[in-house]
């Protein structure tokens, strides 16, 4: 398979790559394996989910609202993390 690149997408991880003393090559193959693990990860939920709810398991709107919601996405800024302060975001 090939993928068609940027040459500022190239650059990029030519860049990268120089940096922390890996190919661009390595870089695209552990950026998909992160995608792809975390594609998996996100649709093993959503079964979990929506197999909860034909149990009858699910939360109601106010019981969402009550819930302490705990997000794990070390790539959002931190500008992102204050705008959500106001909610009960903890972020890791």
């Amino acid at each position: 398979m090939q993928v068609q690149l940027t040459p500022e997408q190239e650059a990029r991880l030519v860049e990268l790559g120089a940096r922390d003393g890996r190919s661009p090559e390595q870089l695209v193959r552990e950026a998909l394996d992160q995608f792809l693990d975390a594609d998996a990860d996100f649709v093993e939920a959503v079964m979990k989910g929506l197999a909860s709810l034909d149990r009858e398991e699910g939360l109601t709107h106010e019981e969402v609202g009550k819930k302490r919601i705990v997000v794990r996405c070390p790539w959002v800024d931190e500008q992102k993390r204050h705008q959500c302060r106001d909610r009960e975001i903890h972020w890791i």
